[in-house]
């Protein structure tokens, strides 16, 4: 650990308190030295992909935020950070029913979920979707949105004793990959891949 100045925010940026982050496979990986920050690279190295805190302020073209506001988002490094500054456009607003505590842990697992199920995979209600790693984070959020969307779900698991822990919130089905007759994932490999298909 090392101190580095705080970050200045730009025109169209808020600088946020961090109170709270989330540990993701690509922070270790990166502690490793085999993730990349995507471009353009920043002046420190800091991991964390996710945050949640309060606008401490805000650039003089920030529309829709104000200081003291409850935020989270998704960013490509400096989530473990005290302060982070970010566009406003990365930003969402932290529920009034989930502590900031929590919701550092929202932002990557939750939007990666909703963007592979709805944006990229169509899900309809009525659809089957696998869920690979389905006792990851991005497993366990995609196996409750696929449910909200009143989908079935089937999941593959690495390890049966991994599985999805609430019954309520479960897949239909799961289907287990002994480790030791299968060959690891590289470190590209997401932590969830899933795919959908139509019943129609």
């Amino acid at each position: 650990m090392k101190q580095v100045p705080d970050p200045q925010p730009g025109p169209d940026e808020v600088l946020v308190d961090v109170v709270s982050t989330a540990l993701n496979r690509a922070d270790l990986l990166q502690r490793l030295g085999l993730y990349r920050a995507p471009d353009p690279q920043p002046q420190f190295e800091i991991p964390g992909l996710e945050f949640a805190g309060r606008v401490a302020a805000c650039g003089e073209r920030v529309i829709r935020w104000s200081v003291g506001d409850a935020v989270m988002g998704i960013v490509g490094g400096g989530g473990y950070a005290e302060r982070i500054a970010v566009h406003e456009r990365q930003c969402l607003p932290v529920p009034s029913t989930v502590p900031l505590a929590d919701a550092g842990g929202i932002p990557e697992v939750w939007i990666t979920a909703h963007d592979a199920l709805h944006t990229q995979g169509g899900l309809q209600a009525g659809d089957a979707v696998l869920i690979h790693g389905g006792a990851s984070g991005v497993g366990t959020a995609a196996i409750q949105l696929a449910r909200r969307a009143h989908a079935s779900s089937v999941t593959s698991l690495h390890r049966p004793a991994r599985s999805p822990p609430a019954a309520n919130s479960g897949p239909t089905s799961s289907s287990t990959t002994d480790r030791r007759t299968s060959s690891p994932p590289s470190p590209n490999t997401p932590a969830a891949a899933v795919s959908t298909w139509s019943s129609t």
